[in-house]
């Protein structure tokens, strides 16, 4: 169920699978990346990472 925000916009729409296609396809473009992009955006990388990981196990618990 999403969670309407404060301007009536439904957030947190996402499936548990479609959060882990997210992750999964994030993880294949870092993997797709040359030495120096991912040296240069490894913390962004990691952010957003964490942040996907955090989505799954704050909406759908740890399993």
């Amino acid at each position: 169920m999403p969670i309407i925000d404060e301007h009536g916009v439904p957030r947190h729409t996402l499936t548990r699978t479609q959060l882990e296609s997210l992750y999964k396809a994030l993880e294949n473009f870092i993997g797709d990346c040359t030495i120096e992009e991912y040296d240069k955006d490894k913390e962004a990388f990691d952010t957003v990472k964490t942040a996907i990981h955090q989505r799954i196990r704050s909406i759908y618990g740890k399993e």
